[in-house]
């Protein structure tokens, strides 16, 4: 007789034909609800599909499979579903709390430990909109869908048990589920919910940046700007007729306007709409011009970019020059290093330019610490020593971040090295 080998559960066996098939879960990897509502949708088109694929199209044993496998496959669906309302829910919780918007969330706040799906619908939906219109398409489109799964199955327990707890046999009104109509209408589904996951998590990260106020998110600030006219101009054209047009297209107070406005005229990349430009904070061009003039002399970036720099220095020269007590170089200070360091890993990271602002904060408090101060000196030789696309990469974040003087002081100066 077979019998179990245990544990199943949490232990890495080490069988050579099984070493393929190890799932990872908990924190071993990056685990969240989207890989749970990725799995349960995922179960249910596979399903539907093993059952299309049945050799025996008409026989009893692909009766068996449809009459059978449709609960699994209907509770996958709407566990999919159930994951992403409550993970849309938990964004509006955020986002109302950070804008101190004055709305009922109990309802919300109540339904997220609760499995009905209308209710969770009803309590999200409105709200949602209401704090970010960019939510109404994708949630007007799926609603029809997801109440109809609502209704059929409101609190989960249809497609899980034959009986209530009331001991009524489900689905008795019910009587027939057309599996070709269902995989359609859930491949429609499929995409719809990947774009409204998307979506949220775009939500989600913008409003972490910080960057709205009670009625406007960063989203409609962009929009608001684009309205705007040149802030050259404002003296001239942004009249009280302007800002009334403005406040009621809007539906913002007259102080929200002002407030949107000067968030707008403050910030690095929506300032470009009126154009402005905000110089970089911390970041002294010549400070900026001696570190590159160095990094153009190390011997592995003139040979990445095949020319020849006067004075070059291999990375113990580069060691010297920067331990010279002599002779210090006036970038080794914490604001411009702060400020380069952040430059460069801001174009790769792709993030608002608050996560830019932060990261230069952040690194600046770091090299002015008595405990961690030494990596200061540790940063700027990895980027002379390693980062042979800095000068790409700075520039990306300029253009980026709004700083045309600066990237026109850079292409005036380097546009010999062919790097720009």
């Amino acid at each position: 007789m077979d019998s179990y080998k245990l544990p199943t559960f949490g232990v890495i066996h080490f069988d050579s034909e099984t070493d393929l098939y190890n799932a990872c879960v908990g924190n071993n990897g990056i685990v969240d609800s989207k890989q749970y509502y990725d799995g349960y949708i995922q179960s249910a088109i596979k399903l539907m599909e093993t059952i299309f694929n049945c050799e025996e199209k008409e026989g009893s044993e692909c009766q068996y499979w449809i009459d059978t496998f449709i609960y699994p496959i209907c509770f996958s669906i709407r566990h999919a579903i159930e994951i992403l309302l409550k993970r849309i829910s938990e964004t509006i919780i955020m986002i109302s709390t950070a804008r101190k918007r004055i709305e009922d969330l109990s309802e919300i706040e109540k339904n997220i430990s609760h499995h009905d799906l209308k209710s969770i619908w009803n309590a999200m939906k409105s709200i949602a909109i209401s704090n970010d219109e960019r939510y109404s398409f994708l949630l007007e489109k799926i609603e029809p869908f997801i109440l109809e799964i609502g209704e059929v199955d409101p609190t989960g327990q249809t497609f899980r048990y034959a009986y209530s707890t009331e001991s009524v046999k489900h689905l008795i009104d019910v009587q027939i589920i057309k599996i070709t109509r269902l995989y359609n209408n859930t491949r429609i589904l499929q995409s719809d919910m990947k774009n409204l996951f998307d979506l949220n998590d775009t939500i989600y990260n913008e409003y972490c940046l910080g960057t709205f106020t009670k009625n406007m998110s960063r989203h409609q600030l962009e929009k608001l700007a684009r309205d705007l006219p040149k802030k050259e101009n404002w003296v001239n054209e942004l009249n009280s007729g302007l800002k009334n047009n403005l406040m009621s297209k809007y539906n913002i107070s007259s102080n929200e306007l002002s407030k949107s406005i000067n968030i707008i005229s403050n910030h690095y990349e929506i300032s470009s709409y009126i154009g402005s430009e905000i110089p970089l904070r911390e970041l002294d061009l010549e400070c900026l011009f001696e570190f590159l003039d160095l990094w153009l002399r190390s011997d592995h970036v003139a040979s990445m970019y095949n020319y020849s720099a006067i004075g070059k220095l291999r990375r113990n020269g580069l060691e010297k020059f920067l331990h010279n007590e002599k002779v210090k170089p006036s970038f080794l200070n914490p604001k411009f290093i702060s400020c380069l360091y952040a430059l460069y890993y801001y174009a790769r990271e792709g993030d608002g330019s608050e996560c830019y602002i932060h990261r230069q904060k952040e690194k600046y408090k770091e090299y002015i610490s008595d405990k961690t101060e030494w990596k200061m000196i540790s940063n700027i030789e990895h980027l002379l020593y390693y980062k042979t696309d800095i000068l790409k990469e700075i520039m990306k974040s300029m253009r980026i971040l709004n700083q045309p003087s600066l990237i026109k002081s850079l292409s005036e100066r380097y546009a010999w090295t062919n790097i720009i």
